[in-house]
Protein backbone atom coordinates (compact mmCIF):
# COMPACT_ATOMS: atom_id res chain seq x y z
CA UNK A 1 0.00 0.00 0.00
CA UNK A 2 1.22 3.50 -0.84
CA UNK A 3 2.26 5.63 2.12
CA UNK A 4 1.66 9.31 1.48
CA UNK A 5 3.67 12.14 3.00
CA UNK A 6 0.57 13.75 4.51
CA UNK A 7 -3.16 13.38 4.83
CA UNK A 8 -5.07 16.62 5.32
CA UNK A 9 -8.69 16.75 6.48
CA UNK A 10 -11.13 19.66 6.50
CA UNK A 11 -14.09 21.23 4.73
CA UNK A 12 -12.28 21.22 1.39
CA UNK A 13 -13.57 23.38 -1.50
CA UNK A 14 -11.74 22.29 -4.62
CA UNK A 15 -12.86 25.00 -7.10
CA UNK A 16 -13.49 22.11 -9.52
CA UNK A 17 -17.00 22.43 -10.97
CA UNK A 18 -17.36 18.67 -11.35
CA UNK A 19 -16.25 17.88 -7.77
CA UNK A 20 -16.73 21.00 -5.64
CA UNK A 21 -16.19 19.49 -2.18
CA UNK A 22 -14.16 16.69 -0.60
CA UNK A 23 -13.08 15.96 2.96
CA UNK A 24 -9.53 14.69 2.53
CA UNK A 25 -6.39 15.26 0.48
CA UNK A 26 -3.29 13.09 0.27
CA UNK A 27 0.04 14.75 -0.55
CA UNK A 28 3.28 13.27 -1.86
CA UNK A 29 6.41 15.24 -2.82
CA UNK A 30 4.53 18.53 -2.45
CA UNK A 31 1.83 17.51 -4.94
CA UNK A 32 -1.76 16.39 -4.49
CA UNK A 33 -1.81 12.63 -5.05
CA UNK A 34 -5.39 11.79 -4.02
CA UNK A 35 -8.63 13.49 -2.98
CA UNK A 36 -11.80 12.00 -1.61
CA UNK A 37 -14.03 11.39 1.38
CA UNK A 38 -12.89 11.15 4.97
CA UNK A 39 -14.19 7.59 5.15
CA UNK A 40 -12.10 6.52 2.17
CA UNK A 41 -9.06 8.34 3.54
CA UNK A 42 -9.17 6.27 6.70
CA UNK A 43 -7.99 3.34 4.61
CA UNK A 44 -4.86 5.27 3.55
CA UNK A 45 -1.47 5.50 5.25
CA UNK A 46 0.58 8.66 5.71
CA UNK A 47 3.63 9.80 7.63
CA UNK A 48 1.73 12.86 8.91
CA UNK A 49 -1.91 13.83 9.41
CA UNK A 50 -3.30 17.35 9.65
CA UNK A 51 -6.94 17.54 10.69
CA UNK A 52 -8.52 20.99 10.40
CA UNK A 53 -11.96 19.74 11.39
CA UNK A 54 -14.71 22.00 10.08
CA UNK A 55 -12.34 24.73 8.94
CA UNK A 56 -12.52 25.59 5.25
CA UNK A 57 -9.64 24.55 2.99
CA UNK A 58 -9.34 26.35 -0.36
CA UNK A 59 -6.76 26.32 -3.13
CA UNK A 60 -4.02 28.69 -2.04
CA UNK A 61 -4.85 32.36 -2.62
CA UNK A 62 -2.50 33.98 -5.15
CA UNK A 63 -2.39 37.78 -5.44
CA UNK A 64 -2.07 38.63 -9.13
CA UNK A 65 -0.34 41.99 -8.59
CA UNK A 66 2.13 42.83 -5.82
CA UNK A 67 5.35 44.83 -5.28
CA UNK A 68 6.95 43.33 -2.14
CA UNK A 69 10.50 44.49 -2.93
CA UNK A 70 9.98 47.84 -4.64
CA UNK A 71 6.90 48.53 -2.54
CA UNK A 72 8.58 47.78 0.77
CA UNK A 73 11.21 50.36 -0.09
CA UNK A 74 8.69 52.89 -1.41
CA UNK A 75 6.55 52.52 1.71
CA UNK A 76 9.32 53.42 4.14
CA UNK A 77 8.81 56.48 6.29
CA UNK A 78 5.51 58.09 7.22
CA UNK A 79 2.19 56.62 6.12
CA UNK A 80 0.10 59.60 4.96
CA UNK A 81 -2.86 57.60 3.68
CA UNK A 82 -5.15 59.03 6.39
CA UNK A 83 -4.14 62.66 5.78
CA UNK A 84 -6.98 64.73 4.30
CA UNK A 85 -5.94 68.36 4.93
CA UNK A 86 -2.83 70.49 4.55
CA UNK A 87 -3.00 71.30 8.27
CA UNK A 88 -2.69 67.60 9.08
CA UNK A 89 0.22 67.27 6.66
CA UNK A 90 1.98 70.29 8.18
CA UNK A 91 1.62 68.91 11.70
CA UNK A 92 2.99 65.48 10.77
CA UNK A 93 5.94 66.89 8.82
CA UNK A 94 6.83 69.36 11.58
CA UNK A 95 6.76 66.64 14.24
CA UNK A 96 8.84 64.31 12.07
CA UNK A 97 11.40 67.02 11.34
CA UNK A 98 11.74 67.77 15.06
CA UNK A 99 12.67 64.11 15.66
CA UNK A 100 14.96 63.70 12.65
CA UNK A 101 18.71 64.44 12.83
CA UNK A 102 19.93 67.39 10.79
CA UNK A 103 20.33 66.82 7.04
CA UNK A 104 18.69 63.39 7.10
CA UNK A 105 16.00 62.66 4.53
CA UNK A 106 12.34 62.49 5.46
CA UNK A 107 10.29 59.93 3.50
CA UNK A 108 6.53 59.58 3.32
CA UNK A 109 4.04 57.76 1.12
CA UNK A 110 0.34 57.22 0.39
CA UNK A 111 -0.67 60.91 0.12
CA UNK A 112 -3.92 61.79 -1.64
CA UNK A 113 -3.26 64.69 -4.07
CA UNK A 114 -6.67 66.23 -3.37
CA UNK A 115 -5.41 67.81 -0.15
CA UNK A 116 -4.75 70.84 -2.38
CA UNK A 117 -7.34 72.07 -4.87
CA UNK A 118 -7.02 72.93 -8.57
CA UNK A 119 -3.30 72.13 -8.79
CA UNK A 120 -0.71 69.54 -7.83
CA UNK A 121 0.93 69.66 -4.42
CA UNK A 122 4.27 71.47 -4.64
CA UNK A 123 7.59 72.05 -2.88
CA UNK A 124 6.16 75.24 -1.37
CA UNK A 125 3.51 73.17 0.42
CA UNK A 126 6.28 71.21 2.15
CA UNK A 127 8.79 74.03 2.63
CA UNK A 128 6.56 75.84 5.09
CA UNK A 129 6.87 72.83 7.43
CA UNK A 130 10.27 71.37 6.53
CA UNK A 131 12.95 73.37 4.79
CA UNK A 132 16.24 72.10 6.22
CA UNK A 133 15.68 68.39 5.61
CA UNK A 134 15.26 66.96 2.10
CA UNK A 135 11.74 65.50 1.79
CA UNK A 136 10.32 63.00 -0.66
CA UNK A 137 6.59 62.13 -0.56
CA UNK A 138 5.12 59.55 -2.91
CA UNK A 139 1.46 59.92 -3.87
CA UNK A 140 -0.93 57.02 -3.23
CA UNK A 141 -0.93 56.03 -6.92
CA UNK A 142 2.87 55.37 -6.70
CA UNK A 143 3.25 57.04 -10.11
CA UNK A 144 3.95 60.52 -8.83
CA UNK A 145 5.70 62.25 -5.96
CA UNK A 146 6.56 65.62 -4.53
CA UNK A 147 9.80 66.93 -3.05
CA UNK A 148 10.70 70.09 -1.18
CA UNK A 149 13.18 72.72 -2.33
CA UNK A 150 16.08 71.11 -0.47
CA UNK A 151 15.54 67.83 -2.35
CA UNK A 152 15.17 69.69 -5.67
CA UNK A 153 18.54 71.34 -5.05
CA UNK A 154 20.25 68.05 -4.11
CA UNK A 155 18.92 66.40 -7.28
CA UNK A 156 19.85 69.50 -9.32
CA UNK A 157 16.51 69.57 -11.10
CA UNK A 158 15.88 72.68 -13.20
CA UNK A 159 12.83 71.77 -15.29
CA UNK A 160 14.70 71.19 -18.54
CA UNK A 161 15.00 67.42 -18.04
CA UNK A 162 14.12 65.21 -21.00
CA UNK A 163 12.92 61.62 -20.70
CA UNK A 164 12.42 58.59 -22.90
CA UNK A 165 8.84 58.32 -21.64
CA UNK A 166 6.08 60.79 -20.74
CA UNK A 167 7.66 61.34 -17.34
CA UNK A 168 7.78 64.99 -16.34
CA UNK A 169 9.37 67.37 -13.87
CA UNK A 170 6.45 69.77 -13.50
CA UNK A 171 7.30 73.46 -13.93
CA UNK A 172 5.46 76.68 -13.13
CA UNK A 173 4.65 79.54 -15.50
CA UNK A 174 8.25 80.72 -15.24
CA UNK A 175 9.71 77.33 -16.11
CA UNK A 176 10.88 76.55 -12.57
CA UNK A 177 10.29 73.09 -11.05
CA UNK A 178 7.30 73.03 -8.73
CA UNK A 179 8.55 69.90 -6.95
CA UNK A 180 5.85 67.64 -8.39
CA UNK A 181 7.27 64.66 -10.31
CA UNK A 182 5.25 62.54 -12.72
CA UNK A 183 6.14 58.91 -13.40
CA UNK A 184 9.17 56.76 -12.74
CA UNK A 185 11.93 58.40 -14.75
CA UNK A 186 11.29 61.77 -13.10
CA UNK A 187 11.14 60.30 -9.59
CA UNK A 188 14.30 58.27 -10.24
CA UNK A 189 16.30 61.51 -10.58
CA UNK A 190 15.60 62.10 -6.90
CA UNK A 191 16.00 58.44 -5.95
CA UNK A 192 19.57 58.61 -7.23
CA UNK A 193 20.58 61.15 -4.58
CA UNK A 194 18.75 59.47 -1.68
CA UNK A 195 20.75 57.40 0.79
CA UNK A 196 20.82 53.76 -0.39
CA UNK A 197 19.10 51.01 1.56
CA UNK A 198 21.43 48.30 2.81
CA UNK A 199 21.03 44.71 1.62
CA UNK A 200 20.18 43.60 5.16
CA UNK A 201 17.45 46.24 5.47
CA UNK A 202 16.03 45.35 2.06
CA UNK A 203 15.96 41.70 3.04
CA UNK A 204 14.22 42.41 6.34
CA UNK A 205 11.60 44.62 4.68
CA UNK A 206 11.00 42.05 1.94
CA UNK A 207 10.56 39.11 4.29
CA UNK A 208 8.31 41.10 6.62
CA UNK A 209 5.96 41.89 3.75
CA UNK A 210 5.84 38.23 2.72
CA UNK A 211 5.21 37.07 6.29
CA UNK A 212 2.31 39.50 6.62
CA UNK A 213 0.81 38.29 3.36
CA UNK A 214 1.11 34.68 4.48
CA UNK A 215 -0.69 35.58 7.73
CA UNK A 216 -3.53 36.93 5.57
CA UNK A 217 -3.88 33.56 3.84
CA UNK A 218 -1.89 34.34 0.69
CA UNK A 219 0.23 31.48 -0.65
CA UNK A 220 1.61 33.16 -3.77
CA UNK A 221 1.99 36.47 -5.54
CA UNK A 222 3.06 37.88 -8.89
CA UNK A 223 5.72 40.60 -8.68
CA UNK A 224 5.18 43.11 -11.48
CA UNK A 225 8.21 45.37 -11.37
CA UNK A 226 11.98 45.30 -11.80
CA UNK A 227 14.39 46.30 -9.06
CA UNK A 228 18.17 46.19 -8.98
CA UNK A 229 19.41 42.95 -7.47
CA UNK A 230 15.94 41.46 -7.05
CA UNK A 231 17.05 37.91 -7.83
CA UNK A 232 20.04 38.25 -5.50
CA UNK A 233 17.61 39.36 -2.83
CA UNK A 234 15.21 36.44 -3.26
CA UNK A 235 18.15 34.01 -3.29
CA UNK A 236 19.41 35.53 -0.04
CA UNK A 237 15.93 35.19 1.42
CA UNK A 238 15.84 31.51 0.48
CA UNK A 239 19.14 30.92 2.26
CA UNK A 240 17.33 31.83 5.48
CA UNK A 241 14.62 29.21 4.95
CA UNK A 242 11.46 28.66 2.96
CA UNK A 243 9.90 31.79 1.48
CA UNK A 244 6.58 32.50 3.27
CA UNK A 245 4.77 32.55 -0.10
CA UNK A 246 5.57 31.49 -3.66
CA UNK A 247 6.65 34.29 -5.99
CA UNK A 248 6.37 34.75 -9.74
CA UNK A 249 8.62 37.52 -11.03
CA UNK A 250 7.37 39.21 -14.21
CA UNK A 251 9.90 42.04 -14.58
CA UNK A 252 8.83 45.16 -16.38
CA UNK A 253 10.15 46.59 -19.60
CA UNK A 254 9.73 50.34 -19.49
CA UNK A 255 9.46 52.90 -22.30
CA UNK A 256 12.95 53.75 -23.47
CA UNK A 257 14.55 50.49 -22.35
CA UNK A 258 17.21 49.63 -24.89
CA UNK A 259 17.65 46.34 -26.69
CA UNK A 260 20.26 45.05 -24.23
CA UNK A 261 17.79 45.47 -21.35
CA UNK A 262 15.03 43.69 -23.28
CA UNK A 263 17.41 40.86 -24.18
CA UNK A 264 18.49 40.52 -20.54
CA UNK A 265 14.85 40.21 -19.43
CA UNK A 266 14.16 37.62 -22.11
CA UNK A 267 17.23 35.68 -20.97
CA UNK A 268 16.08 35.96 -17.34
CA UNK A 269 12.96 33.89 -18.08
CA UNK A 270 12.97 30.50 -16.41
CA UNK A 271 15.30 31.43 -13.56
CA UNK A 272 13.90 29.61 -10.58
CA UNK A 273 14.35 28.64 -6.96
CA UNK A 274 12.45 26.44 -4.56
CA UNK A 275 9.48 28.81 -4.24
CA UNK A 276 10.08 31.40 -6.96
CA UNK A 277 10.39 31.65 -10.71
CA UNK A 278 10.80 34.28 -13.42
CA UNK A 279 7.87 33.97 -15.80
CA UNK A 280 6.61 36.65 -18.14
CA UNK A 281 6.99 40.40 -18.53
CA UNK A 282 5.07 43.46 -17.43
CA UNK A 283 4.63 46.43 -19.77
CA UNK A 284 3.03 49.83 -19.15
CA UNK A 285 1.14 51.70 -21.85
CA UNK A 286 0.11 54.65 -19.65
CA UNK A 287 0.29 56.14 -16.16
CA UNK A 288 -2.61 57.09 -13.89
CA UNK A 289 -5.75 59.19 -14.08
CA UNK A 290 -4.96 60.79 -10.73
CA UNK A 291 -1.78 62.49 -11.97
CA UNK A 292 -2.90 63.13 -15.55
CA UNK A 293 -0.67 60.54 -17.26
CA UNK A 294 -3.24 57.93 -18.31
CA UNK A 295 -4.18 57.56 -21.99
CA UNK A 296 -7.81 58.57 -22.49
CA UNK A 297 -9.76 58.81 -25.71
CA UNK A 298 -10.35 62.49 -24.97
CA UNK A 299 -8.76 64.77 -22.35
CA UNK A 300 -9.62 64.91 -18.69
CA UNK A 301 -11.05 68.12 -17.24
CA UNK A 302 -7.52 69.55 -16.98
CA UNK A 303 -6.75 68.84 -20.62
CA UNK A 304 -4.40 65.98 -19.62
CA UNK A 305 -4.19 62.18 -19.99
CA UNK A 306 -4.17 62.26 -23.78
CA UNK A 307 -0.98 60.34 -24.64
CA UNK A 308 0.64 56.98 -23.94
CA UNK A 309 3.59 56.60 -21.59
CA UNK A 310 5.65 55.44 -24.58
CA UNK A 311 6.70 58.40 -26.72
CA UNK A 312 6.03 56.19 -29.73
CA UNK A 313 3.34 53.57 -29.07
CA UNK A 314 4.65 51.58 -32.04
CA UNK A 315 7.69 50.79 -29.88
CA UNK A 316 5.36 49.21 -27.30
CA UNK A 317 3.74 47.16 -30.06
CA UNK A 318 7.11 45.95 -31.32
CA UNK A 319 8.21 44.87 -27.84
CA UNK A 320 5.00 42.96 -27.09
CA UNK A 321 5.08 41.18 -30.45
CA UNK A 322 8.74 40.31 -29.93
CA UNK A 323 7.95 38.79 -26.54
CA UNK A 324 4.96 36.96 -27.96
CA UNK A 325 7.08 35.44 -30.74
CA UNK A 326 9.46 34.18 -28.04
CA UNK A 327 6.55 32.50 -26.26
CA UNK A 328 6.67 34.94 -23.33
CA UNK A 329 3.43 35.93 -21.66
CA UNK A 330 2.89 39.63 -20.94
CA UNK A 331 0.65 41.73 -18.77
CA UNK A 332 0.22 45.42 -19.53
CA UNK A 333 -0.67 48.24 -17.15
CA UNK A 334 -3.46 50.04 -19.04
CA UNK A 335 -5.74 52.41 -17.14
CA UNK A 336 -7.29 54.82 -19.64
CA UNK A 337 -9.73 53.66 -22.30
CA UNK A 338 -7.48 54.64 -25.22
CA UNK A 339 -4.62 52.73 -23.62
CA UNK A 340 -6.78 49.66 -23.09
CA UNK A 341 -8.04 49.83 -26.69
CA UNK A 342 -4.50 50.03 -28.07
CA UNK A 343 -3.27 47.09 -26.00
CA UNK A 344 -6.27 45.00 -27.03
CA UNK A 345 -5.53 45.73 -30.68
CA UNK A 346 -1.90 44.65 -30.27
CA UNK A 347 -2.89 41.47 -28.44
CA UNK A 348 -5.24 40.81 -31.35
CA UNK A 349 -2.16 40.66 -33.60
CA UNK A 350 -0.37 38.02 -31.55
CA UNK A 351 -0.06 34.35 -32.30
CA UNK A 352 -0.17 33.56 -28.56
CA UNK A 353 1.92 30.37 -28.75
CA UNK A 354 1.90 30.23 -24.95
CA UNK A 355 -1.91 30.08 -24.60
CA UNK A 356 -3.03 26.65 -23.38
CA UNK A 357 -6.29 24.75 -23.66
CA UNK A 358 -8.26 27.80 -24.75
CA UNK A 359 -6.94 29.97 -21.91
CA UNK A 360 -5.79 33.53 -22.71
CA UNK A 361 -2.25 34.30 -23.82
CA UNK A 362 -1.74 37.87 -22.57
CA UNK A 363 -3.24 39.92 -19.77
CA UNK A 364 -4.14 43.55 -19.02
CA UNK A 365 -3.85 45.20 -15.59
CA UNK A 366 -6.15 47.78 -13.93
CA UNK A 367 -8.61 48.89 -16.69
CA UNK A 368 -10.05 51.70 -14.59
CA UNK A 369 -12.44 53.22 -17.12
CA UNK A 370 -14.02 51.31 -19.99
CA UNK A 371 -16.78 52.30 -22.47
CA UNK A 372 -19.35 49.75 -23.59
CA UNK A 373 -17.76 49.26 -27.00
CA UNK A 374 -14.59 47.80 -25.46
CA UNK A 375 -16.22 45.37 -23.03
CA UNK A 376 -16.48 42.45 -25.52
CA UNK A 377 -12.97 42.94 -26.89
CA UNK A 378 -11.19 40.91 -24.19
CA UNK A 379 -12.79 37.66 -25.26
CA UNK A 380 -12.53 38.59 -28.94
CA UNK A 381 -8.73 38.86 -28.78
CA UNK A 382 -8.19 36.28 -26.00
CA UNK A 383 -6.94 38.67 -23.31
CA UNK A 384 -7.20 38.00 -19.60
CA UNK A 385 -7.84 40.73 -17.05
CA UNK A 386 -6.23 41.53 -13.69
CA UNK A 387 -8.05 44.07 -11.53
CA UNK A 388 -7.89 45.45 -8.02
CA UNK A 389 -11.31 46.08 -6.42
CA UNK A 390 -9.96 48.24 -3.60
CA UNK A 391 -8.59 50.79 -6.04
CA UNK A 392 -12.23 51.58 -6.65
CA UNK A 393 -13.50 51.43 -3.07
CA UNK A 394 -10.60 53.26 -1.40
CA UNK A 395 -9.91 55.95 -3.98
CA UNK A 396 -13.35 56.64 -5.49
CA UNK A 397 -16.65 57.87 -4.13
CA UNK A 398 -20.17 57.49 -5.46
CA UNK A 399 -20.80 61.24 -5.35
CA UNK A 400 -17.85 61.97 -7.64
CA UNK A 401 -16.01 64.16 -5.15
CA UNK A 402 -12.70 62.25 -5.36
CA UNK A 403 -9.76 63.24 -7.53
CA UNK A 404 -10.19 60.33 -9.97
CA UNK A 405 -13.85 61.15 -10.66
CA UNK A 406 -13.25 64.89 -10.82
CA UNK A 407 -10.56 64.46 -13.45
CA UNK A 408 -12.68 62.14 -15.61
CA UNK A 409 -15.90 64.13 -15.33
CA UNK A 410 -19.48 62.96 -14.88
CA UNK A 411 -19.72 61.50 -18.38
CA UNK A 412 -17.03 58.87 -17.68
CA UNK A 413 -16.85 58.22 -13.96
CA UNK A 414 -19.69 55.72 -14.14
CA UNK A 415 -17.52 53.45 -16.32
CA UNK A 416 -15.38 52.69 -13.28
CA UNK A 417 -13.76 49.27 -12.72
CA UNK A 418 -16.23 47.26 -14.80
CA UNK A 419 -15.42 43.91 -13.25
CA UNK A 420 -18.85 42.37 -13.65
CA UNK A 421 -19.41 43.54 -17.23
CA UNK A 422 -16.05 42.13 -18.31
CA UNK A 423 -16.51 38.80 -16.55
CA UNK A 424 -20.02 38.38 -17.95
CA UNK A 425 -18.48 38.18 -21.43
CA UNK A 426 -16.57 35.07 -20.35
CA UNK A 427 -13.23 36.82 -19.93
CA UNK A 428 -10.83 35.43 -17.33
CA UNK A 429 -10.60 37.87 -14.39
CA UNK A 430 -7.77 37.63 -11.86
CA UNK A 431 -7.91 39.61 -8.60
CA UNK A 432 -5.12 41.31 -6.68
CA UNK A 433 -4.11 44.19 -4.47
CA UNK A 434 -1.26 46.14 -6.13
CA UNK A 435 0.34 46.28 -2.68
CA UNK A 436 1.44 48.79 -1.38
CA UNK A 437 -0.88 50.99 -3.47
CA UNK A 438 -3.72 49.22 -1.62
CA UNK A 439 -3.63 46.78 1.32
CA UNK A 440 -3.16 43.12 0.48
CA UNK A 441 -5.74 41.45 2.79
CA UNK A 442 -7.64 39.17 0.36
CA UNK A 443 -10.75 38.90 2.53
CA UNK A 444 -11.24 42.68 2.53
CA UNK A 445 -10.61 42.75 -1.20
CA UNK A 446 -13.20 40.02 -1.75
CA UNK A 447 -15.66 41.86 0.48
CA UNK A 448 -15.21 45.18 -1.30
CA UNK A 449 -15.33 43.60 -4.75
CA UNK A 450 -18.81 42.45 -3.78
CA UNK A 451 -19.91 45.58 -1.90
CA UNK A 452 -18.30 48.23 -4.17
CA UNK A 453 -17.67 50.29 -1.02
CA UNK A 454 -15.39 50.08 1.99
CA UNK A 455 -16.13 47.07 4.16
CA UNK A 456 -17.74 47.83 7.52
CA UNK A 457 -19.22 51.11 6.27
CA UNK A 458 -22.80 50.22 5.31
CA UNK A 459 -23.85 53.87 5.21
CA UNK A 460 -21.40 54.61 2.38
CA UNK A 461 -22.99 54.60 -1.07
CA UNK A 462 -21.42 51.97 -3.37
CA UNK A 463 -19.52 53.01 -6.49
CA UNK A 464 -21.32 51.74 -9.62
CA UNK A 465 -22.89 48.80 -7.75
CA UNK A 466 -23.90 47.00 -10.96
CA UNK A 467 -20.21 46.21 -11.44
CA UNK A 468 -20.01 44.16 -8.23
CA UNK A 469 -18.67 40.63 -8.63
CA UNK A 470 -20.18 37.61 -6.93
CA UNK A 471 -18.42 36.01 -3.99
CA UNK A 472 -17.68 32.93 -6.09
CA UNK A 473 -16.16 34.99 -8.90
CA UNK A 474 -13.93 36.92 -6.50
CA UNK A 475 -12.66 33.75 -4.82
CA UNK A 476 -12.04 32.29 -8.28
CA UNK A 477 -10.06 35.46 -9.05
CA UNK A 478 -7.61 34.42 -6.34
CA UNK A 479 -7.60 30.73 -7.28
CA UNK A 480 -8.82 29.07 -10.49
CA UNK A 481 -9.21 32.23 -12.61
CA UNK A 482 -5.90 33.67 -11.41
CA UNK A 483 -4.21 30.46 -12.55
CA UNK A 484 -5.93 30.59 -15.95
CA UNK A 485 -4.92 34.23 -16.40
CA UNK A 486 -1.24 33.23 -16.42
CA UNK A 487 -1.34 29.74 -17.86
CA UNK A 488 -0.54 28.31 -14.42
CA UNK A 489 -1.40 24.62 -14.72
CA UNK A 490 -0.01 23.74 -11.28
CA UNK A 491 -2.30 25.82 -9.08
CA UNK A 492 -5.82 27.20 -8.82
CA UNK A 493 -7.71 24.02 -7.91
CA UNK A 494 -7.47 21.19 -5.42
CA UNK A 495 -7.06 18.31 -7.83
CA UNK A 496 -4.71 15.38 -8.34
CA UNK A 497 -1.45 16.55 -9.89
CA UNK A 498 -1.73 20.16 -8.64
CA UNK A 499 0.66 21.64 -6.09
CA UNK A 500 -0.43 21.06 -2.49
CA UNK A 501 -0.94 24.78 -1.78
CA UNK A 502 -3.93 25.59 0.45
CA UNK A 503 -5.46 28.51 2.33
CA UNK A 504 -7.24 27.44 5.53
CA UNK A 505 -9.93 29.67 7.04
CA UNK A 506 -11.83 29.41 10.31
CA UNK A 507 -15.21 30.27 8.74
CA UNK A 508 -17.04 29.52 5.50
CA UNK A 509 -16.35 32.59 3.37
CA UNK A 510 -18.98 31.52 0.86
CA UNK A 511 -21.62 32.10 3.55
CA UNK A 512 -20.33 34.94 5.78
CA UNK A 513 -21.89 38.36 5.25
CA UNK A 514 -19.55 40.55 3.21
CA UNK A 515 -19.16 43.15 5.97
CA UNK A 516 -18.10 40.35 8.34
CA UNK A 517 -15.43 38.86 6.09
CA UNK A 518 -12.55 40.76 7.78
CA UNK A 519 -13.39 38.87 10.99
CA UNK A 520 -12.57 35.57 9.27
CA UNK A 521 -9.08 34.31 10.14
CA UNK A 522 -6.64 32.57 7.87
CA UNK A 523 -5.51 30.05 10.47
CA UNK A 524 -2.84 28.50 8.26
CA UNK A 525 -1.41 28.15 4.80
CA UNK A 526 0.08 25.09 3.19
CA UNK A 527 2.73 25.30 0.47
CA UNK A 528 3.92 22.12 -1.16
CA UNK A 529 2.45 20.13 1.69
CA UNK A 530 4.26 22.17 4.35
CA UNK A 531 1.95 23.74 6.94
CA UNK A 532 2.61 27.30 8.10
CA UNK A 533 0.43 28.53 10.94
CA UNK A 534 -0.63 32.15 11.15
CA UNK A 535 1.82 33.73 13.59
CA UNK A 536 -0.91 34.75 16.05
CA UNK A 537 -2.30 31.19 15.95
CA UNK A 538 0.86 29.19 16.60
CA UNK A 539 -0.36 28.17 20.05
CA UNK A 540 -3.54 26.78 18.47
CA UNK A 541 -1.76 24.40 16.11
CA UNK A 542 -3.86 21.56 14.78
CA UNK A 543 -2.64 18.29 16.23
CA UNK A 544 -0.12 16.33 14.21
CA UNK A 545 -0.97 12.66 14.49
Amino acid sequence: MTTYDMLLFGDIRTMQPQLPTVQAVAVTNGTIAWIGSKADAEQLQAHETQDFGTQVVLPGFVDAHIHPILGAELARGIDLSEVTTTDQLDAILQQTAANTPDDEWIFAWGLDPTIVADRNISAADIDRSVFAHPVFIRMFDAHSGVVNTRALDLARLDGTEQFSSRSEVEVDANGRPTGFLKEWEAMNLVNQVMPPISMETRLALFLDVLENMADEGITGGQILDRTDGMLDLVRAAEQRGDLPIRLTFSPWIMPGDQDDVITDIIDMQGNTGDRWTVDGVKLMIDGTIDNGTSWLSYPDVNGQSTRPLWLDPESYRNVLLRLDAAGIRTTTHAIGDAGVAYVLDVIGETTQPHATDGDPGHRIEHIETLPDRLVPRFTEVGAAVSMQPRHCTLFCSADGSDNWSQRLGDDRRHDAWRLNSIRQTGAVVAIGSDWPVAPSDPLKIIAEGELRREVGKPDVEPVVPDEALSREALIAGYTSERARSWGDTERGMIAVGKLADFTILDQDIFEVDADDLPAVNAVATVIGGKVRLRRSNIAAQAPIV
